[in-house]
Parts: C-alpha cells; sequence; structure tokens
C-alpha cells in the first residue's frame, strides 16, 4: 500500500517538473495578440467565406445556365452567347483568385494557431502580468479561444486545431 502511494506521488511529481514553465511577460503579450488576432480574423474570414459561398452559388448557377443555352441560328444571338460566356469565364476566374487569397488567409490564421498552442496553450502565467496588458490584450487573454471557431484548410494541416471549422 505504501508503496502505491510513494509510486503514485513520484509520478504527480514527475508530471509537474514536465508541465510546462509559467509565460514570461513578454510571452503572455505575445500570446494576447496571438488571441486578439484569433479572435478577430476568424470571425471576419467566417463571414467572408459565407459571402463567398453564396457567389459561389451565383456562378455555379450561371454555368449550368449559360450550358443548357441552346445554340442560336443567328449570328448576332450566337455572338451574344459567346460574349456572355467569355464575361463569364472572367467572372469565374476573378472569383477563383479571390478563393485563393481567402486561403492564404486561412493559412496564415493556422499558422498563428499552431504557434498559440506550441507556446501559449495551458500555460499559467502570473496575475500581475496580465493587469500589465493593455486593457484590449487583458481582455482577450481573459475571454480565451473556447468560443472562438478558426477556419482552417484540411489539406495544409496534419490535424485541425481545437475547435475548429
Amino acid at each position: 500500500m505504501i508503496a502505491r502511494i510513494l509510486t503514485a506521488a513520484i509520478l504527480a511529481g514527475c508530471a509537474a517538473a514536465h508541465a510546462a514553465p509559467p509565460l514570461t511577460a513578454d510571452e503572455l503579450a505575445v500570446c494576447a495578440r496571438h488571441v486578439q488576432q484569433l479572435r478577430s480574423e476568424s470571425a471576419r474570414i467566417l463571414e467572408r467565406n459565407a459571402q463567398l459561398d453564396a457567389q459561389r452559388e451565383r456562378i455555379l448557377a450561371r454555368s449550368r445556365a449559360l450550358e443548357a443555352a441552346p445554340q442560336q441560328p443567328e449570328l448576332e444571338q450566337r455572338l451574344a452567347l459567346h460574349q456572355q460566356r467569355a464575361q463569364h469565364r472572367d467572372e469565374t476566374i476573378a472569383f477563383n483568385r479571390k478563393i485563393e487569397r481567402i486561403r492564404a488567409e486561412i493559412a496564415a490564421l493556422n499558422e498563428t494557431w499552431r504557434d498559440y498552442d506550441a507556446r501559449c496553450a495551458n500555460r499559467p502565467y502570473d496575475r500581475r502580468d496580465l493587469e500589465q496588458l493593455p486593457p484590449a490584450a487583458a481582455d482577450a487573454m481573459r475571454a480565451g479561444l473556447a468560443d472562438v471557431r478558426v477556419p482552417y484548410i484540411p489539406d495544409a494541416m496534419p490535424t485541425p486545431p481545437g475547435e475548429a471549422y
């Protein structure tokens, strides 16, 4: 019985020894910036993504309509359809560029999340250091990330972070 208690005490001591050290004041400030960025950028990107989804649906509907358009016998009508298709192609290319930009923004945000996870998550900090932060940064640290949905690109990440969507 005593051996079990001693073993449990030794294991608890080893676990405490391997726990991450407390954040320094500078590290806490970096972590607070990460939290602020993750909170604001996630919301902005998710909203933008919803707008792009709606735009994608409009583009797909227009593509189907143009593909289903019957060939007209009149040269003027054929030219008009050709012009509509060319304009639609240009709009689709511009949309794809928007998608690439938002993918780059998401990849950058994913990097911030990974950095936060590696350097900040589950690490204690001194309350006095928190009180020295600017009010917005301190508020962000107090709020944490539990309610934040971080968009991610599954291809770019081995595992999705936290409650990411």
